[in-house]
C-alpha cells in the first residue's frame, strides 16, 4: 500500500518534472530536492505531533491553591477542569484545543488562570489526538479558508455550548461561576472555534462572551468571508 509520504513524492515529481526541464535541472537533481523537502516537512509534522502528545501525558505540577480534575464527564464530553479551591462567582474561561490536540495540551496556562481566580474548563473535541494522522486531504482543507462555512467543524460549537449549558444546570458548579463574565480561549483550530463563537460565524455567536484569547488562531475562513468585523468583543492574539 502506498503511504501518504510516498504518494506526495510521486505527485510532486510528476508536477515539477516539466518545470525542471524548462530551467535545466536534471530529473535526478529535481527528485533529490523534492525528497529532501518532503522529508523535512514530514519530520516537522512528526515532531509537532509527538510534542503535543508528550505535553498531554507529562506531569505538570498543580498549584496548591487550585483543584484540578483531568476527566469530568459534562454533557457527554470528557472535560478537564481547573478552579480555585475556594470562592464563588468566579469568571469562567472555556478553552478549545487545536486540531488533533487535547484538553490537557495547555495545562501550564490553565493552572495560571485558575491561580488568578478563574474557573477553567477544557473539553476534548472529536478530533482530539488525530494530529499524527494528518494526510494530504486534511492539509488541503486548511489551505483554502474560502471553502469553509459555518458548517466547518460545527461539532466544536456544539461541544462548547453543551458544556456551558450543563454547567449552568449543575446546582453546585453553577453557584461558583459568574455567568456575566465568560471568556473563550483557544489554540489554532481552537482559536478558530473561539472567534467563531464570538461572532466570526453569525450562526455560532454566543451571547455573553466578554473577551477572547486566541493563540495562533486559524482565521483564514473569517478573512475570506469578511466576517472578522462581526467579532465585537476584545480579542487578544
Amino acid at each position: 500500500m502506498i503511504g501518504h509520504f510516498e504518494l506526495r513524492i510521486f505527485l510532486a515529481v510528476i508536477s515539477l518534472t516539466a518545470m525542471g526541464r524548462s530551467i535545466g535541472i536534471g530529473f535526478v537533481g529535481l527528485l533529490i530536492f523534492v525528497v529532501l523537502a518532503l522529508f523535512v516537512a514530514e519530520c516537522r509534522a512528526l515532531i509537532v505531533a509527538r510534542a503535543l502528545t508528550s505535553n498531554s501525558q507529562r506531569t505538570v505540577p498543580v498549584p496548591a491553591s487550585i483543584s484540578f480534575d483531568r476527566d469530568v464527564q459534562i454533557a457527554g464530553r470528557s472535560v478537564a477542569m481547573w478552579c480555585p479551591k475556594s470562592g464563588s462567582k468566579l469568571p469562567l474561561i472555556v478553552f478549545s484545543h487545536g486540531f488533533g490536540g487535547s484538553k490537557l495540551q495547555t495545562r501550564a496556562l490553565m493552572n495560571a488562570l485558575a491561580e488568578h481566580g478563574y474557573f477553567v474548563v477544557a473539553p476534548n473535541h472529536k478530533d482530539a489526538g488525530e494530529l499524527g494522522r494528518l494526510g494530504p486531504r486534511k492539509l488541503n482543507e486548511f489551505r483554502d479558508g474560502a471553502q469553509w462555512t459555518d458548517a466547518s467543524y460545527r461539532d466544536r460549537e456544539e461541544d462548547i455550548k453543551a458544556v456551558l449549558d450543563a454547567l449552568k444546570k449543575d446546582g453546585t458548579l453553577s453557584k461558583r461561576i459568574d455567568w456575566n463574565r465568560i471568556g473563550l480561549a483557544g489554540h489554532s483550530l481552537g482559536g478558530y472555534t473561539a472567534l467563531a463563537l464570538a461572532g466570526g460565524w453569525r450562526s455560532w455567536k454566543m451571547p455573553g462572551i466578554k473577551a477572547v484569547l486566541a493563540l495562533s488562531p486559524y482565521t483564514a475562513p473569517f478573512q475570506a468571508h469578511g466576517t472578522m468585523k462581526d467579532i465585537d468583543v476584545p480579542v487578544m492574539y
